[in-house]
């Protein structure tokens, strides 16, 4: 029998307690000078036995689905946590069982972080690139507008440089370069 699993564990501790109860008997009804049957003490064990297995079950059980449940709980906050929770087989080992679920659980949110993080840089990337692009045109539009502004549209001279300056940029069809 597996003392690792909550079953095992139940079972083990009602044959002690049986064992205990037994020897306590014995010794009582040995104080007294009271002699019972064979068939007494085997009824005594196996009515012993049978009540404490019983009683110690139903308490791991108990104590162990209120702690499992928590746990996922914890880590299945969008799932159903009383369904998983009540997969929880007393015949097998729970903790082993809950600690590789929850290492499943940190794998995942690992491999979810790492994607948020690389869809963060590949954001601010984006956004970086899409600034700059649009920030050169308009910084050109600026520069030709203040220069219009300071005098450019009077001065015959700048309405030459100017002219000449689109037609090297944009080609003399007004395509650019």
């Amino acid at each position: 029998m597996n003392v690792r699993t909550p079953r095992g564990v139940a079972f083990a501790s009602a044959f002690v307690i049986t064992l205990l109860g037994l020897g306590l008997c014995a010794l009582v009804l040995s104080i007294y000078d009271i002699h019972a049957p064979i068939q007494a003490f085997a009824l005594l064990s196996v009515g012993l036995f049978v009540l404490s297995l019983a009683i110690i079950y139903s308490a791991i059980e108990r104590f162990i689905y209120q702690k499992v449940r928590i746990i996922y709980k914890n880590i299945h906050r969008f799932k159903s946590t009383k369904e998983r929770a009540k997969d929880v087989k007393m015949n097998e080992d729970v903790m082993e069982k809950v600690q590789n679920d929850v290492m499943d659980w940190a794998t995942e949110r690992v491999k979810e972080i790492s994607q948020l993080k690389e869809q963060d840089s590949f954001r601010k990337d984006f956004i970086g690139n899409v600034a700059h692009e649009l920030k050169t045109p308009v910084f050109n539009i600026q520069g030709y507008i203040l220069t219009l502004l300071e005098g450019a549209l009077e001065d015959p001279r700048k309405q030459q440089e100017i002219s000449n300056q689109g037609r090297q940029k944009h080609g003399p069809h007004g395509r650019v370069n």
